[in-house]
């Protein structure tokens, strides 16, 4: 997964950020930065968006990435409220899309045309999408890749057709795990998570795999987003039964930022 994961996040990393404007407009302030969700945000807001057959596991309950999102911020001056999705009538219905793979730009442009809100304010809002079908970062379907987020945006897409094939039993304690943790993997990368924003209070960052952390007990591991990798990371968590899943390093990061 080593390859496939630093290809998927350079492209991703080019993918946006650009800014260009049109008609000589000026492009809005990105307000997804570190220093937006560290020093600014008040209410972090998650938003679904699912595809028919790609409906998420939890039943809606997130108990497990809502504990470790706060973890991120305990002990900060300003501790955002959470608020996730409680049942599928607080999502938007994405209509059936009819695609075995997706680009990042098609990706991109489904949020853009779906997503009920964005982040202003004090609020930062996150759009988690559940699709049907594999990422095509390469010209082929990348069957490891969970989940993806977009550089510079609170814009998330999970890959239905890959979390199914993680578990022996489809909607079983593994798929749901590696559900739940890559999201909160993904959010950490939003959020700043590794190096990628937040401050390095220790020297923890894998730079060979992109932004993430060097400890596999860590959920910012690299190769915990990955396939056969993120169901060994689920038996290491019902080991321990720690509902944190960041490691110290990269709580240390997020609780003593400075924006």
């Amino acid at each position: 997964m080593r390859g496939v994961l630093s290809v998927l996040m350079t492209f991703a990393f080019g993918l946006v950020g650009c800014g260009g404007s049109s008609s000589g407009s000026q492009s809005p302030v990105n307000l997804e930065t570190p220093a937006f969700f560290f020093g600014i945000m008040e209410t972090l807001k998650v938003d679904f968006g699912v595809e028919p057959g790609a409906e998420p596991y939890s039943n809606y309950d997130w108990t497990l990435i809502e504990q470790n999102l706060k973890a991120l911020f305990e002990g900060r001056a300003r501790i955002p409220a959470i608020g996730f999705p409680k049942s599928a009538s607080e999502t938007v219905a994405i209509p059936p899309q009819k695609k075995e793979n997706w680009s990042l730009l098609e990706i991109v442009d489904l949020a853009k045309a779906t997503r009920p809100g964005v982040t202003e304010g004090t609020t930062g809002r996150f759009y988690i999408m559940f699709l049907n079908g594999y990422l095509n970062a390469n010209g082929a379907s990348e069957p490891g890749v969970i989940g993806v987020s977009i550089r510079g945006t609170t814009i998330i897409a999970m890959f239905k057709d890959v979390i199914r094939q993680t578990g022996a039993r489809d909607g079983g304690p593994i798929t749901r795990f590696v559900e739940g943790s890559t999201i909160l993997h993904e959010m950490g990368h939003a959020l700043g998570l590794v190096n990628n924003g937040v401050t390095l209070r220790s020297q923890h960052h894998d730079a060979v795999n992109g932004a993430h952390c060097s400890n596999q007990d860590c959920v910012m591991f690299y190769a915990n987003e990955g396939g056969k990798d993120a169901s060994q990371f689920w038996r290491r968590y019902r080991t321990t039964q720690d509902p944190v899943i960041f490691d110290t390093a990269c709580l240390q990061d997020a609780r003593q930022f400075v924006p």
